[in-house]
């Protein structure tokens, strides 16, 4: 067992939750690298799976990336045969976003993934703990959006 590097009734949450996020993170990568991509990447097919034909600004918006690196993943992506770019019909400067059908499969890989990471965080955790930590972590969700919705007033 590893020697704990900080004393548990003085850590703050926010270094925990930090720590727990470097630590998934960096799995996240490596298990994601067999199907090259990058964490951020696969919330990109998955924001599109949810949201098929937005704009790259719209989908920076919603991922909250800035354009640049938006574009940067599309272009990886759409190169790979992942994502496809139409014209907007209304307006044909707009580009609009959508899954190449090699997408939808990847899709099903990135989620088994998902699965074995959030199975290896919450092993040992009782069902009643499972239900509010996510109760806790989508109120923290919840409270972020406000606050960044104030700042954007």
């Amino acid at each position: 067992m590893r020697e704990k590097v900080y004393d548990e009734k003085e850590v703050s949450i926010i270094t925990v939750m930090n720590q727990v996020m470097h630590m998934e993170m960096k799995s996240a990568s490596q298990l994601l690298k067999q199907y090259d991509l990058k964490p951020w990447q696969a919330g990109i097919l998955f924001a599109l799976h949810h949201n098929s034909g937005l704009s790259q600004r719209e989908l920076a918006k919603k991922m909250r990336l800035t354009p640049p690196t938006i574009t940067a993943g599309i272009q990886k992506m759409e190169k790979r045969g992942l994502i496809v770019r139409r014209s907007d019909a209304q307006d044909q400067r707009i580009m609009r976003l959508y899954l190449a059908d090699k997408a939808e499969e990847c899709i099903e890989q990135i989620r088994e993934v998902i699965r074995q990471m959030e199975e290896m965080l919450i092993q040992g955790f009782t069902l009643e703990e499972k239900i509010l930590l996510r109760r806790f972590l989508l109120q923290m969700l919840e409270n972020l959006n406000q606050e960044m919705e104030k700042e954007s007033l």
